[in-house]
């Protein structure tokens, strides 16, 4: 299988997406993140650059998963879910959403998708 595009729901610092990348560079095409809190997103934008920075050869990736990261709520944002309707994998681990988050009409994947 190759070309498979992965989204993560409540991406925090990116490590998910960063990972995925990594260790399935060979069957992934594109990996995104949408993550609620601002200082998580900006986080996420400062360890990118710090990265390439450090590393010139992974510029070029660190650069491609910033401008996918997204810093918004997936319950609310209409970009999220025309998304989905080409996304593969969805990646949620709900564990630290709070109450209201995780109990919002429409939330549930399997209405988005």
């Amino acid at each position: 299988v190759k070309g498979l595009r992965f989204v993560d729901m409540g991406s925090g610092i990116g490590g998910v997406v960063i990972a995925t990348l990594m260790l399935h560079l060979d069957v992934v095409d594109s990996a995104c993140g949408i993550e609620i809190d601002e200082y998580l997103h900006q986080t996420m934008q400062r360890w990118l650059r710090s990265a390439g920075s450090q590393w010139p050869w992974l510029q070029h990736c660190t650069r491609l998963i910033e401008l996918k990261m997204i810093n918004g709520d997936f319950t609310r944002d209409s970009n999220v879910s025309q998304m989905l309707q080409s996304t593969d994998v969805v990646f949620v681990n709900n564990y630290l959403f709070d109450p209201p988050t995780s109990q919002k009409p429409g939330v549930s994947l399997n209405q988005k998708l």
